[in-house]
């Protein structure tokens, strides 16, 4: 299978659908030019969610908009991901 090697990629309200945020920065990493940019939007969490009863609804949530739970971090997560 051929790579296309990109100079950017831009990827609005969709990277927290893949099965983990990390595999699609790798796919879209291998398929960035040297130089090349990534442009997105992403969920991000203000905290981690406290009580048993925030876990339970933001996991039920994530459940029915077919985001995977473990994709939900907050901005310091996310960055160190990066």
């Amino acid at each position: 299978r051929q790579v296309r090697h990109l100079d950017a990629a831009v990827a609005l309200d969709c990277a927290y659908h893949f099965d983990t945020r990390a595999d699609f920065f790798r796919q879209v990493e291998a398929r960035l030019r040297a130089g090349g940019g990534l442009g997105l939007s992403d969920l991000m969490l203000s905290q981690q969610p406290g009580s048993v009863w925030a876990r339970w609804t933001l996991r039920l949530a994530c459940a029915l908009t077919a985001v995977p739970y473990r994709n939900l971090c907050t901005q310091q997560q996310y960055a160190a991901e990066l």
